[in-house]
């Protein structure tokens, strides 16, 4: 009898054991993951602050004329 419940106490103590090394394995990867959706959210700010800033380049260029010069009239009706 005492050997049968001094089993069942080092079977809960195992299973103790491997759910706390379970958690901390889990508690690793959900530390990874934060990791990791920190680096990406950074990611995605930069991937929008050059996309804004190279529009923003684009409409200045047109603004000062460099890009997107179009013909006169006339020359693009009758050209030479």
């Amino acid at each position: 009898m005492v050997s049968i419940l001094s089993a069942k106490l080092l079977n809960n103590f195992y299973i103790l054991l491997l759910f706390r090394q379970k958690s901390s394995i889990f508690a690793e990867i959900k530390r990874i993951f934060k990791a990791m959706r920190k680096s990406f959210i950074k990611v995605l700010w930069a991937i929008l602050v050059t996309g804004i800033g190279i529009v923003a380049i684009f409409f200045f260029l047109i603004w000062f004329g460099i890009v997107g010069i179009l013909a006169r009239y006339r020359e693009s009706s009758e050209p030479h």
